[in-house]
């Protein structure tokens, strides 16, 4: 509605802009002309459209930029069906019209298939800025065709010129500029015969561990390709919710992401419902921290979210993440113990790639903090920590249970050109795992016959409290407070009454990631009035 008021108050102002492009560039009038149609509504009331064609206003081929952004808007009914959230349905691409390898139109397709990678084949793309009629160059009208005008049903049909070619692309292009905006597009497709939602099983946290409070936390992911993320959805709703979880998943085209809490009887079932899922088959489930439901609720529901990324990395260009090679080296936490235990001089370059808060609250000896507010921040971070590193030198990578990691040595891999990059397996949750399997050992050894006094159980190399993203807030590995920060040092506390003011830590972080980012700089709000600027 905006953009056709716009179209109709410039209106009385376009014969004077293309007179004068056909005084100045008379061969590109003459040689493509494109002719732009009113809305009917309006155009019925003109004193232009009375007269006839005769009164309707040329548009010359004016030349246009090299890269010209175009806006792409998804149609509800397609957002529906594919289950995405209301704010992923728009985009914006940058086709640069100069590329002579590439057609713009190809350029715009294969972008918008990469956006939106689980589309139907035969997706279409619609002007709908303004409808648009073609004239050749010999003078003679052609009407747009039913199919070019699409038919008037609202936002799930929108009319305009259907995009089949490089030569639609442009014109659409040139039109839209002659009115001062931005080439706008509608992306629809052709959808089956709608039969309602999946049967959905629902979760009842009261009833999840009414009868064994013993539950377990447990996280997985997987960059293994999603063909349809709305059906593998609806398929991990059933299966999951099934085995008595609660927690969340996320889905998206790039893979599968999870946290979740499980009854400690239900861990063989949780394995065999993963098992039934082609794409979770190959899964290895971190296995984190017993917990009592009757005395902490992590999580307070189960629910799966279709997403465009399991992992907002904020990158125009995907990374590789399924090669060889690709993201680096995974390494078990005893190796990673033994690297880090190395004299100083001996010891890679250890990076935290977590948010800022997390590293203020417990960190690895000696490593270096990105201190970023949101994961996309990471990129320019690694840029400025790694400038000019020799390209051979050992740089280990650790985050909360491994799933930023693997994305982060991507990134130093293909783009940074390290060849010696290795990430710490299950992240911060396998290293708490493994030291308490070293320390159970010791404890067997020393109640044994075969005590062994020369090999005590390992102490740990992460100093303070694990931040965790559920209603526990943090996980203690040792007594040691790294911060003084009034607010985050809540984390800490523990025993009666400390669990409200924990989960004002969480929801106060969360809020500033959420609302402090605007265009990749941090807010300006103060942090918990002003104690801790963001």
């Amino acid at each position: 509605m905006l953009v056709r008021r716009l179209a109709l108050r410039r209106w009385a102002m376009l014969p004077l802009l293309y007179a004068a492009v056909a005084h100045v560039q008379p061969q590109l009038y003459h040689a493509h002309v494109v002719r732009l149609a009113r809305p009917a509504s309006a155009a019925a009331r003109s004193p232009l459209r009375r007269r006839g064609q005769a009164g309707m206003a040329d548009v010359a081929a004016a030349a246009a930029p090299a890269a010209v952004a175009v806006k792409v808007s998804m149609v509800d009914a397609l957002r529906r069906h594919l289950r995405l959230p209301k704010k992923e349905r728009k985009a914006r691409f940058f086709i640069d019209l100069d590329d002579a390898s590439t057609s713009s139109y190809e350029q715009l397709m294969r972008s918008v298939r990469e956006h939106w990678g689980w589309l139907p084949d035969d997706f279409n793309l619609r002007h709908t800025a303004i409808e648009l009629e073609v004239r050749g160059g010999n003078g003679a009208s052609a009407e747009a065709s039913d199919h070019e005008r699409g038919d008037a049903a609202g936002d799930d049909a929108p009319t305009g010129l259907l995009l089949e070619s490089a030569a639609d692309l442009e014109r659409a292009i040139l039109a839209a500029r002659a009115l001062g905006v931005a080439p706008t597009f509608k992306l629809s497709a052709p959808l089956p015969e709608r039969r309602g939602p999946p049967p959905r099983i629902k979760v009842d946290p009261a009833e999840v561990m009414a009868d064994n409070p013993l539950a377990r936390m447990v996280s997985f992911y997987t960059f293994a390709p999603v063909a349809d993320p709305g059906a593998l959805k609806a398929e991990l709703e059933s299966r999951l919710a099934s085995v008595r979880v609660l927690g969340s998943v996320y889905v998206a085209p790039e893979g599968v992401n999870g946290q979740l809490m499980v009854r400690a009887d239900m861990l063989p079932e949780l394995r065999a419902a993963f098992d039934a899922v082609e794409v979770l088959r190959s899964v290895e489930i971190n296995l984190g921290d017993e917990v009592r439901a009757d005395e902490v609720k992590p999580f307070h529901r189960f629910k799966v979210t279709h997403k465009g990324k399991v992992l907002q990395d904020g990158l125009e260009e995907s990374l590789d993440l399924a090669s060889d090679g690709a993201t680096g080296e995974e390494i078990a936490a005893a190796q990673w113990h033994a690297e880090l235990s190395k004299p100083e001089a001996d010891r890679p370059l250890l990076l935290d790639c977590r948010n800022w808060y997390e590293s203020q609250v417990g960190r690895f000896d000696g490593a270096q903090p990105l201190n970023t507010a949101k994961f996309h921040e990471s990129w320019p971070k690694l840029e400025e920590a790694l400038s000019g590193i020799d390209p051979s030198r050992r740089v280990l990578t650790y985050c909360t249970g491994g799933i930023r990691c693997v994305k982060v040595g991507a990134y130093l891999t293909q783009r940074l050109g390290l060849k010696n990059v290795a990430r710490l397996e299950h992240g911060i949750v396998g290293y708490k795992r493994w030291l308490e399997e070293e320390q159970a050992r010791a404890r067997a050894r020393a109640g044994g016959v075969d005590v062994d006094e020369r090999s005590p159980p390992p102490d740990s190399l992460f100093r303070g409290t694990n931040f965790v993203f559920d209603q526990r807030v943090g996980v203690k590995i040792t007594d040691d407070r790294l911060t003084d920060d009034p607010f985050l040092s809540l984390i800490y506390e523990e025993g009666e009454g400390s669990q409200p003011l924990r989960e004002a830590v969480y929801h106060e972080t969360r809020k500033h990631e959420a609302n402090g980012d605007v265009d990749g700089e941090p807010s300006d709000a103060p942090f918990d009035g002003g104690r801790r600027p963001w």
